[in-house]
């Protein structure tokens, strides 16, 4: 799922379709690295995933 960055529309669709591409990717990422075998564990680093603020930085590199 996108999270959608207010004030980073661009013009040119071609970089913002990449942009969109790569922070789905960063996304699918988070979520891999914050699987755990235990549910209180889970919903902890789910939680502070949806906090947002760890994805800027991806977009920019």
């Amino acid at each position: 799922m996108r999270r959608v960055i207010p004030g980073l529309e661009s013009s040119d669709s071609a970089i913002e379709s990449e942009i969109a591409t790569r922070l789905d990717r960063v996304e699918e990422e988070l979520e891999k690295a914050v699987a755990a075998d235990s549910d209180l564990l889970s919903a902890t680093a789910r939680y502070l995933l949806q906090a947002g603020g760890k994805r800027f930085r991806p977009m920019l590199v």
